[in-house]
């Protein structure tokens, strides 16, 4: 779940950063503090207004007075706001100020508070309490999630334990395992945790390697002089070094942090700012990729120039009346001749012949690239053409079970792993010029070795087909004259094995291109059954349950993206009953609101899921609409 505050999210691909002032002391102060974690990549901005602490003699906030200032700071600088709440009166008056109110530890179990929030309309951030265990935290969000509010955080501040070292214990543990039990994006505070700033960019980025969503980070502009909590306090410099380094952290584990954002807008305006005679781009080949990236780039950069060929004549047609091409040609011709970028979007086997055809009219500045998923095979073909300066491999990791030019769509490359695989005479100047065209069409693009591109997708892609397949034909094998093993497998077993109805004539190419890795990954997997049957002949429960836990624990800790090469399904499964007319109920409601389903159908083998009725949807936003949507109809939903 993404939960929105003010004008950001908090979920899946971001890493959303709190950051501000233990309490807010004067207007002044809070509009430095504001000004200064904007600049280095904050997009929400905490402050205590309301102080709960340990001694009755502390400073114990500025109250309303507080919230003010906070939503003058938010509106100046366009930051989301946050700010603990302590009591009803509390809420009441956050409610005409902030973005988000907080529970603090010392609340989290204050049931008539929790309620009060739930009702409040606005995001809870609910932190853990300093003994309680996940499951006593997971309630308390529970009480503030059944007053009608679904938009909770919970944010692991750290809890008490007998060391000492630290002012608390950050429970790092806690974030994976929240990840695998609730749906709920998931923060860590580093600075209430360890209470000295010395700790907190140590822990800050140990939190994101473990899949947390986002940081509340305590920031001020004089620590030695705050009135709350200075010792835990970053300073301004800190704070944006943080923010720096954390930033291939972030990359590494799928998220892009808000300064990242700003600095790919602003490196875009650059390259945007740089075309002064217009951007030409040509395609060969306008299928769903090749598509779909002409329209990221109309939508991006709207003056862009785009040429394209097909065989298919209506494809054309359609992509000149749709005002997505300038101009479209039947012929790969001297059109293509002063184009800054062509994409190579045909299939493998004619692209080669196409490239032949194709130099004779390449400028010596034009950029070349392709859209393959195999990357060897294209680049030994460019470097015996003499057109390695001038390649980049490109290959977005998006797709649909849609094909053709009519399913392309913009927002089909929208956050996705764009791999470029650049030859060893491709400039830098080149390089980066390819990767802000890349950020232009919304992707995030990532730099590999072609070879190392191929062997990752051969083990994460390629080889994942090949076993699929082999496992619907070892049951189709297998099966009984009466087809009970076809019967049974139309629940659990028809999900696991979805990518076996993958196009054959495309993985025919692809294990045809990539054969070396696959094969090399297939024996190193043909060894691992072999050694897992021996396992399982000798009876050895030990190896049996580390077999099954150790990958349990790997792929828990996956990123939850779908910026893979292996498409997702957007499904769920809701309970109905069993009466006529109950199914074609649930798809009626559905289809009133414009939701399109893909597949819908009863799940009669429910060993690997709940719910009977299982619905499929075309994208991943028609999920949580078609939840809420059934939810309010009483209807028992499982995502």
């Amino acid at each position: 779940t993404a939960v929105q505050v003010g004008n950001t999210f908090i979920g899946p691909g971001s890493m959303s950063i709190m950051a501000g002032p233990c309490a807010v002391e004067s207007e002044e102060q809070l509009m430095c503090i504001a000004q200064a974690v904007k600049k280095s990549g904050a997009s929400i901005l905490r402050g205590g207004a309301y102080k709960p602490r340990t001694s009755p003699y502390s400073f114990q906030g500025l109250e309303e007075e507080g919230l003010r200032y906070m939503q003058a700071a938010g509106k100046e600088t366009g930051l989301a706001t946050i700010c603990e709440v302590v009591c009803q009166e509390a809420i009441e008056a956050a409610v005409k100020y902030v973005d988000m109110i907080q529970i603090g530890a010392r609340n989290m179990q204050n049931f008539i508070l929790l309620k009060e929030a739930g009702r409040s309309g606005l995001p809870v951030l609910l932190k853990r309490g300093l003994c309680a265990t996940v499951e006593e935290w997971l309630n308390a969000a529970e009480y503030i999630i059944a007053e009608g509010n679904p938009n909770v955080v919970l944010c692991e501040r750290g809890i008490r334990t007998f060391e000492t070292a630290t002012r608390n214990t950050l429970d790092l543990s806690a974030i994976p395992v929240l990840k695998g039990k609730t749906h709920l994006p998931v923060i860590a505070d580093p600075s209430h945790s360890t209470g000295s700033y010395k700790y907190v960019a140590p822990m800050a980025k140990a939190a994101v390697a473990c899949g947390a969503d986002g940081l509340m980070i305590e920031v001020h502009n004089n620590p030695a002089c705050a009135l709350s909590d200075g010792p835990q306090s970053l300073t301004f410099e800190k704070f944006d070094k943080l923010t720096a380094e954390l930033a291939p952290f972030c990359t590494l584990v799928g998220r892009t942090l808000e300064r990242e954002l700003m600095d790919r807008i602003i490196e875009r305006a650059y390259f945007m700012d740089g075309l002064k005679d217009g951007l030409k781009i040509g395609s060969i080949g306008f299928g769903l990729i090749g598509g779909s990236i002409a329209k990221a780039l109309r939508a991006s950069l709207p003056d862009v120039r785009i040429i394209v060929y097909d065989v298919n004549k209506a494809t054309l047609e359609q992509a000149l009346r749709e005002g997505v091409a300038n101009q479209a040609v039947r012929s790969i011709d001297i059109s293509f001749s002063g184009c800054n970028y062509i994409f190579l979007c045909a299939p493998v086997s004619i692209n080669d012949e196409n490239l032949i055809t194709l130099k004779q009219f390449l400028s010596p500045s034009c950029t070349l690239t392709d859209v393959g998923s195999v990357k060897g095979g294209i680049h030994r073909h460019i470097e015996a053409l003499g057109l390695s300066a001038q390649f980049i491999g490109g290959h977005p990791m998006a797709g649909s079970e849609r094909f053709g030019y009519p399913n392309s769509k913009a927002r089909l490359l929208e956050n996705a792993y764009y791999i470029l695989t650049p030859s060893k005479e491709t400039s830098a100047e080149k390089l980066e010029g390819y990767r802000n065209l890349v950020a232009a069409m919304g992707a995030i693009p990532l730099v590999l070795d072609a070879a190392q591109h191929d062997f990752v997708t051969a083990a994460i892609s390629h080889l994942p087909h090949i076993i699929a397949s082999s496992l619907v034909n070892l049951v189709k094998e297998s099966d009984s004259p009466e087809g009970t093993m076809k019967m049974v497998a139309a629940g659990g077993f028809k999900d696991i094995t979805r990518i076996a109805s993958s196009p054959p004539d495309m993985w025919q190419q692809i294990c045809l291109t990539n054969t070396d890795n696959i094969v090399r990954l297939l024996e190193n997997y043909i060894q691992s059954l072999s050694s897992l049957k021996e396992t399982l002949s000798a009876r050895d429960a030990s190896s049996i349950y580390r077999f099954f836990d150790g990958a349990r624990v790997y792929r828990d800790s996956f990123i939850g993206t779908s910026s893979g090469p292996i498409k997702k399904s957007f499904s769920i499964t809701v309970d109905i009953a069993d009466e006529t007319g109950a199914l074609a109920t649930v798809a009626t409601i559905l289809a009133r609101q414009h939701i399109s389903i893909k597949n819908i159908g009863i799940v009669h083998n429910r060993e690997l899921a709940e719910g009977a009725l299982r619905i499929e949807f075309y994208e991943e936003n028609a999920i949580k609409t078609a939840a809420d949507l059934l939810k309010s109809r009483g209807y028992t939903v499982f995502l």
